[in-house]
């Protein structure tokens, strides 16, 4: 081990006080500063994914509240269109109506026929008018309800989140007093203890022999 640590520039003595105390592996020093490098690294995962959920929400909303202006408009027109509707259908009772008078002659019967045709054209059109409109108005409040969903995942998402981050940082507190204490009990004497966490498994096969050395 003296040989490895002066070949990466290292004092021999670190070398031999993990060969008589022990190595950060067998420790247990380096399981606990992967945790707490592991516990960091997703705070800032966790931090990173609310920032991206925080920046989508307003866009979001944004786009909701274009759809409820248009539901709006939408639901004016089919209000108008409905009323349209109803009209034509009175007009045609009424002239149909007007077609069982005995004494209508045939010149007033096909006038009033004719009306009732044109009638029918114009109300066959609105009705069109008023079933796009509806369609419209139903997909108008599928995408709201969709956006609304998406917003509703995003902030549960963000709340999920910020307990893990709490979760994580007290991890990261107790790993790090664990980790305190484990140096203290590995680095007896008042010597710097910067010897207990040097990883000489340069190679990272897990054993720490000749082929670790640069």
């Amino acid at each position: 081990m003296v040989l490895i640590a002066r070949s990466l520039g290292l004092p021999g003595s670190v070398g031999a006080l993990q060969a008589n105390f022990g190595t950060p592996q067998e420790t247990g020093v380096l399981d606990l500063q992967n945790q707490i490098e592991a516990y960091n690294n997703q705070i800032t995962l966790n931090n990173q994914t609310i920032q991206n959920n925080l920046t989508s929400i307003p866009g979001t909303l944004e786009e909701i509240a274009a759809l409820s202006t248009q539901a709006t408009t939408l639901n004016a027109q089919a209000t108008t269109l409905e009323a349209v509707v109803s009209t034509l259908n009175n007009q045609i009772t009424e002239l149909t109506t007007q077609l069982e008078d005995t004494t209508l002659t045939e010149v007033e019967i096909a006038t009033t026929q004719t009306e009732i045709t044109n009638l029918n054209d114009q109300l066959n059109t609105t009705s069109a008018e008023l079933n796009n409109t509806q369609t419209e108005i139903v997909n108008v409040e599928t995408q709201t309800t969709t956006l609304n969903a998406e917003v509703g995942t995003l902030e549960t998402e963000i709340a999920t989140l910020e307990t893990e981050i709490a979760n994580l940082a007290t991890g990261v507190i107790t790993t790090e007093a664990e980790l305190t204490t484990t140096v203290e009990s590995v680095n007896i004497g008042q010597r710097n203890s910067d010897w207990t966490s040097i990883n000489l498994d340069t190679n990272n096969d897990g054993i720490i022999d000749d082929n670790d050395i640069l």
